[in-house]
């Protein structure tokens, strides 16, 4: 009898030491993914496609369709990014684990918070809180990395962690004034706007640093291939 695949996956992320790893980019990224990527799809068809000609622009609220692709895109750019971010990273802990599934959480409550199965404007509220909670998270993972001396950093890589911190510490700030608007009812128009903004001005911030990230963890997997060289060189000589 054949195995299932995603079985096999779940086992090896118990004895791997990159399971946790693994699971999470082999297993629960896919898969919250393809339930985004369906909602993009339903939005497009209830645009373009639905029963009326030009689904929902038939009601005349272009804007209501144009601020929801850009939203789409948006998030789905910083879950790809956010991917890259997991992927990178040196020592995938527990905790790390913890913080990617509340992250994933948010993300998917963001998506469907953009109201792509009906007419309904986003909820930007639910959306700019959600990124709040991501820049929380994000903080005290790099802080933690940042300050981590077992895990041999460099002073690039400090350097490197401060950008992401201060990084979080904009894109909280940011957020926090959206928010602030919304709260009280200030500026309703714009709040939409620099809602949108902001989410792709962070969001193409956060992929510079994602390069920056990948130069990184290229440069650890060298020295660990030449670490093993030389204690194997050793082995043999004796």
């Amino acid at each position: 009898m054949k195995r299932n695949p995603l079985t096999k996956i779940v086992e090896a992320s118990l004895v791997d030491k990159n399971g946790l790893k693994n699971l999470m980019l082999l297993l629960i990224y896919p898969t919250v993914l393809g339930a985004n990527i369906y909602d993009v799809f339903n939005l497009l068809i209830k645009a373009f496609m639905g029963k009326e000609i030009g689904g929902f622009l038939a009601d005349g609220d272009a804007w209501n369709i144009i601020s929801k692709l850009l939203l789409v895109v948006g998030l789905l750019a910083f879950y790809c990014f956010d991917f890259l971010y997991s992927y990178f990273t040196k020592e995938f802990r527990v905790l790390y684990f913890i913080f990617d599934i509340i992250i994933l959480v948010g993300l998917t409550i963001s998506f469907k918070s953009i109201n792509t199965d009906n007419v309904n404007v986003p909820d930007y509220h639910t959306i700019v809180c959600s990124f709040m909670i991501f820049m929380i998270f994000y903080f005290y993972w790099d802080y933690n990395e940042m300050v981590d001396k077992s895990s041999g950093i460099t002073e690039e890589e400090k350097r490197f962690y401060k950008k992401m911190v201060t990084w979080e510490r904009a894109a909280f700030i940011f957020f926090g004034v959206i928010y602030v608007l919304q709260a009280f009812y200030l500026a309703n128009f714009l709040t939409p706007i620099l809602s949108i903004i902001v989410i792709l001005a962070i969001t193409i911030w956060f992929s510079f640093l994602i390069r920056e990230k990948k130069s990184y963890i290229e440069i650890y997997k060298l020295s660990e291939v030449l670490e093993k060289y030389k204690d194997d060189s050793k082995t043999e000589k004796l």
